[in-house]
């Protein structure tokens, strides 16, 4: 069993190297005591059972955590093998070499690379401890299958609060919130039950002949595949919740600024152990990104790293990315859209200026609140002989004339007030609480005067 964590804050940094001194340390002691006894003496059995602790700890089972994942690995039956077959430090430094070439190529972090090292040699030592103090002397094979079960128990047990204690420390949590109790018997029971293939290996071993061996491979690699399939199922699982639940709460995100932290915060659910940020800048190694590409908007990227004691991502983490982008341009698109119908459904569209109905609603509220001493005057505008420009110079020049008018209108009022068109070549203006009617024919005179240099219009 070991670990494939999340680092953040100092004191959980401090506990990994503990745990890797410590754990070395064991190792290196195991293997001063096994030479000083025995001299080096490496058997082909042995080497292979190194081979074998190497290739089972790929094939983990993963219980995923906020802060990190809980591993359980089954490799631990070949050092219950050793330990009954040879001396109990020749056993564990056996299993020194073998978690060490394992767990230290892992594709993580190096801190997490040296915890699992140091963790795994300390579990090892309390089984192989185990099984010394509590095998008997002489036979008795099932005194010895207690001991080993006793012995894996302890593993499990110094596994996996050392893994919920460090846990904790990464989340700033109490123990207890990094314990999945309910999940403890079950991944128990698996632990001791698989453990329990090195005891039945050990018997063949000392009663038949040593190729017998290789037909435990068929159940071991059956176990493995099955707990590989398991693991990737669970991930693909926690992947797709996270991209549904996007995609549920997207059309609850009605401002942009909803739309980017939602998508920043279920990039981080769904791809454990990341932070997430939407940037110009394009992804660099290690990170991971994809571009997040709406119309009339600069090109983002939604950019994912591990925190710093994280895995590498893989090709469908990469995959769950794009997919939980697309929700975002998706909804960044629909955001768009709406906007761009509110607009034209309050705006005219030739003009920029208000709409008839914008017009009035603007008139009735201003109606609605004014002072008892103040006015609200409304202005119409009509252009004498546009029939004639567009008649002359054609329907584009009439276009772009009536969008100069507008604009002269609009610099000659105040923030308050309303200019819309009306319709064809009429324009309405609302003034807003006013002082008297003079107010209102200064800004008559006043748009007149603007409209009456000439206009170029091409």
């Amino acid at each position: 069993m070991a670990t494939a964590r999340t680092a953040r804050i100092e004191p959980a940094a401090a506990l990994d190297i503990v745990v890797f001194a410590v754990g070395v340390g064991v190792g290196v002691l195991s293997f001063v005591i096994w030479f000083g006894k025995h001299g080096v003496s490496v058997s082909l059995l042995s080497l292979a059972a190194i081979a074998l602790v190497v290739v089972m700890v790929r094939f983990p089972l993963v219980l995923t955590h906020q802060a990190g994942d809980v591993v359980i690995g089954f490799e631990t039956c070949v050092l219950v093998f050793l330990v009954l077959t040879a001396q109990p430090v020749q056993a564990l430094a056996l299993w020194t070499v073998g978690m060490a070439i394992a767990q230290g190529t892992q594709r993580k972090a190096w801190r997490s690379r040296i915890f699992n090292v140091g963790l795994t040699i300390l579990g090892g030592a309390l089984l192989v401890g185990c099984v010394v103090i509590l095998s008997p002397r002489t036979g008795a094979e099932g005194a010895a299958l207690l001991a080993i079960l006793l012995g894996c128990a302890v593993y499990f047990i110094f596994d996996l609060l050392m893994t919920a204690f460090s846990l904790s420390i990464e989340a700033r949590a109490p123990l207890s919130s990094a314990l999945r109790w309910r999940s403890v018997p079950l991944g128990l029971a698996c632990f001791v039950g698989v453990d329990t293939l090195g005891f039945l290996a050990s018997l063949l071993y000392g009663s038949e002949p040593a190729w017998t061996l290789v037909l435990l491979l068929v159940p071991v690699g059956t176990i493995l595949v099955a707990v590989g399939s398991v693991s990737r199922t669970q991930l693909a699982q926690q992947r797709l919740s996270g991209l549904l639940e996007a995609a549920i709460a997207a059309p609850d995100w009605t401002t942009e600024d909803e739309i980017e932290q939602g998508l920043v915060r279920t990039a981080e659910q769904t791809l454990r152990h990341s932070e997430a940020e939407l940037r110009l800048r394009a992804p660099t190694e290690p990170e991971i990104g994809t571009a997040v590409e709406v119309p009339g908007r600069p090109v983002r990227y939604l950019v994912l790293h591990r925190v710093a004691n994280g895995d590498h991502y893989d090709r469908d983490d990469r995959r769950a990315l794009d997919a939980l982008a697309a929700v975002g341009v998706a909804a960044l698109n629909r955001r768009r859209l709406a906007d761009e119908m509110l607009y034209l459904a309050r705006h005219d569209v030739l003009t920029g200026l208000h709409n008839r109905a914008v017009f009035a609603d603007r008139l009735a509220h201003a109606l609605a609140k004014r002072r008892p001493a103040g006015r609200v005057a409304v202005l119409y505008c009509d252009l004498d002989g546009f029939k004639g420009v567009n008649d002359l110079f054609g329907h584009e020049a009439g276009d772009r004339l009536l969008v100069s008018v507008g604009e002269r209108i609009l610099a000659c009022l105040r923030p308050q007030d309303t200019a819309a068109r009306l319709g064809g070549d009429e324009f309405g203006i609302v003034l807003d609480d006013i002082e008297g009617d003079g107010a209102a024919e200064a800004v008559a005179a006043r748009i007149l005067e603007a409209l009456g240099p000439a206009f170029n219009v091409g």
